[in-house]
């Protein structure tokens, strides 16, 4: 039976409490703003109003979660996707409310040894070679904690949760000063692929410039129709691999293989938890540093 959740980090539902005095800080809280569903808190208001989507449709807080990671990666693909690694704390609300994280950190194909970073002289590379070319391409680990998580405990499809990210990247969003000014970086010229993308006609995105990406939704509904294994065993795998062998400033060609892909599993950990102030604080644990 699926379970209630609250999701740490990502959305969070509860109920505004009253005027409370915590004996061991001696704080007071005041009220917060009544609610009796859920409230999502994230960094963009389109990734945001994906989430409130599927609480309003009778989704749990970890649908809205998995919604959000997927609109981000359309809205922030400068800071969150499915190329990446993540992690997700989740507290059972029900039963022992048990609270646990899902951690899908990227790995290292099974190929990489000491010299991945070096050069044939054995000196070691410069940063930028050794983070714009496909050797900087770890084994992925995000898809698979957030489709883990809603197959799990979640009450919706992983299609549905998808939706909100396949309707902003087919019809595009404004970007925001945050994305236009990212897009100065010279690493957005570095891949044609990219520079299309991010650097139309070699000038990159304006504020409120409508930003359309018809092959990400068709990425995107990929997964919806096949599930993961669309990326750890399918296309969009294949296309990974093909893509870190790919080089810029120097730097080597990736060594992911398909087998790497169908390789990668998530792992659930015990959080590091402790006390401040008489509240008891569950964080991520290694190999997260610091989220």
């Amino acid at each position: 039976m699926r379970k209630s959740l609250l999701v740490l980090a990502f959305a969070v539902l509860g109920f505004a409490p009253a005027w409370a005095s915590h004996e061991a800080s001696g704080l007071a809280v005041p009220p917060g703003p009544g609610f009796r569903g859920g409230v999502v808190a994230v960094s963009h208001p389109l990734a945001a109003e994906a989430g409130a989507r599927m609480l309003r449709s009778g989704g749990n807080a970890i649908d809205a979660a998995a919604a959000i990671q997927f609109a981000l990666n359309v809205v922030e693909p400068e800071f969150s996707g499915i190329g990446g690694g993540g992690f997700m704390m989740v507290h059972l609300a029900k039963g022992q409310g048990s609270t646990f994280a899902i951690e899908g950190r990227e790995r290292a194909p099974a190929s990489a040894d000491t010299r991945l970073f070096t050069n044939p002289d054995g000196s070691n590379q410069g940063f930028t070679p050794a983070s714009t070319s496909g050797q900087a391409v770890g084994v992925p680990g995000t898809l698979k904690v957030v489709a883990t998580a809603v197959q799990r405990f979640g009450r919706m499809r992983l299609a549905e949760v998808i939706q909100p990210a396949i309707e902003l990247a087919e019809k595009g969003f404004p970007v925001n000063f945050v994305l236009a000014g990212d897009t100065q970086s010279a690493r957005t010229s570095y891949y044609a692929e990219t520079a299309a993308v991010f650097r139309p006609g070699g000038v990159p995105l304006q504020q409120g410039q409508i930003l359309r990406q018809p092959d990400l939704a068709k990425t995107l509904r990929l997964i919806a129709a096949k599930g993961p294994d669309a990326l750890y065993r399918g296309e969009i795998g294949a296309a990974i691999v093909a893509a870190q062998r790919a080089t810029a400033n120097g730097g080597k060609p990736g060594l992911m293989t398909m087998q790497d892909l169908a390789d990668y599993h998530i792992v659930i950990r015990e959080p590091i938890v402790g006390e401040y102030r008489g509240y008891r604080i569950a964080a991520m644990s290694p190999p997260s540093s610091g989220g």
